[in-house]
């Protein structure tokens, strides 16, 4: 976390509050200037506190999991907030043959500064793809909301962790242990968090070009460590189920996953006048 003082304390009480008789809250203060650290204070006995040098959140997230004891790894920003059910609903669904190749998920709701209910994001249910089917969806778009997502300790050590350069980190892992890794996610249908939308937080403080772009440069790095026919493979699935020919008659006759992703960030420009284009 840093400089979250306005919702740390929700944050942390929301994660100490839960059903599951057993784990463990781990909070790394990510070089904080605000009141954050004095509020830690008063949870000294509760949780273990680690304060380091600013950076990215992937730092951050990896400075927890090498400190963790426990056997499951469960994310939480500082301005979101678990429900009570979260990790006894999550664990008594995960699949244990698969614990170090899998990426679950669930649903939260979206909230305000005041804790008023936006709207419930429910996840679709992806369970039934094909590993492949699965990757060029994600390929499309990011799937899953961070707060809801829960990770064994071993998969960390079989298959890396976030990436403590891009701001993305979570996509970035994502794409990497699924395409790379021959990971899987799995949607768990269970409401188990509630994600906070405000003016403070960092997604909302980025431009929309440069969050963008970044997904874009994620996408290249990824794909840039295939073999051509995998390339290939993954660009004809989505021209196939994403775009039109008519509208692309020049990539479907030369499909290249490097003219997809350029694609697809040019395709938003009618959306956001202010984002340039890739050429």
């Amino acid at each position: 976390m840093y400089n979250c003082e306005k919702y740390i304390s929700q944050s942390i009480e929301s994660a100490l509050n839960q059903d599951y008789p057993d784990f463990e809250v781990i909070v790394i203060d990510d070089g904080s200037t605000d009141d954050t650290g004095h509020i830690l204070e008063s949870f000294s006995d509760e949780i273990k506190n680690i304060k380091k040098k600013n950076g990215h959140t992937g730092s951050a997230l990896n400075a927890g999991i090498k400190q963790m004891k426990g056997e499951w790894f469960k994310e939480l920003q500082a301005d979101d907030r678990l429900l009570r059910n979260c990790l006894a609903d999550m664990i008594e669904f995960v699949h244990e043959s698969k614990k170090e190749d899998t990426i679950f998920y669930a649903d939260v709701n979206w909230i305000d500064e005041n804790q008023r209910i936006k709207f419930h994001w429910k996840e679709l249910n992806y369970n039934s793809l094909s590993n492949f089917d699965f990757n060029t969806l994600l390929l499309q778009h990011n799937i899953g909301n961070g707060t809801s997502v829960l990770i064994h300790n071993s998969a960390f050590k079989k298959h890396g962790y976030f990436d403590e350069i891009t701001k993305h980190e979570d996509y970035e892992m994502r794409l990497r242990w699924c395409i790379l890794e021959q990971c899987r996610m799995h949607y768990i249908e269970r409401l188990v968090g509630e994600y906070r939308i405000h003016d403070l937080q960092y997604t909302k403080q980025r431009r929309i070009t440069d969050i963008l772009m970044e997904d874009i440069q994620i996408k290249q790095k990824i794909i840039d460590q295939l073999n051509e026919p995998a390339k290939l493979k993954y660009a004809k699935a989505l021209l196939s189920k994403f775009y039109d020919r008519r509208q692309y008659p020049e990539l479907f006759q030369n499909p290249k996953m490097e003219d997809i992703i350029r694609m697809q960030f040019n395709s938003l420009k009618p959306q956001f006048p202010t984002i340039g284009r890739l050429g």
